[in-house]
């Protein structure tokens, strides 16, 4: 948003470059587009597009929590970590760690595998052993949250 530009008169490549500058992905598609980052996914009105006054301000506050006061304005854009619903974020020295809850099982003695997070059942895997699943869980998990797999610590409970 320029300075002079009032949020009444912002168009939907105003708000799209604002979440594209606050490390969005954007993904066009036809009358919408795909914005992600982290765990956040919005299905916004799409490039050249007008937007409503109350719809700007709706989506100005539903993201003020995240991306902090101000941030249509392009008052605050802080490095700060998002807050995530997924897992702990960890500093170990300047590397952030993501540590999550994992769970592996298998339904019975021969039977492959299944991993998935119980705080987001929309990251599942499968492996021939429990390390296997384990792995492609990981793997997954860093994909969902746009890291690298050595930033995902899976944490188990060991059955006994």
């Amino acid at each position: 948003m320029t300075p002079t530009q009032k949020k009444s008169e912002l168009t939907a490549d105003d708000v799209l470059r604002v979440l594209e500058s606050r490390g969005f992905r954007l993904t066009p598609s036809g009358q919408h587009c795909l914005a992600e980052r982290d765990d956040i996914r919005l299905a916004l009105p799409g490039y050249g597009r007008s937007l409503p006054a109350d719809f700007v301000r709706r989506l100005d506050y539903s993201l003020e929590a995240i991306l902090g006061a101000g941030w249509l304005d392009g008052e605050s854009h802080g490095t700060e970590v998002p807050e995530r619903s997924l897992g702990e974020v960890i500093g170990v020295g300047p590397t952030q760690l993501f540590v999550i809850d994992a769970v592996v099982t298998q339904l019975s003695e021969g039977a492959p595998w299944s991993g998935f997070l119980p705080d987001d059942l929309t990251i599942m895997a499968t492996g021939a052993s429990r390390d296997e699943a384990l792995r492609d869980l990981k793997s997954a998990t860093a994909l969902w949250l746009g890291v690298e797999a050595n930033r995902v610590v899976l944490v188990t409970q060991t059955v006994i």
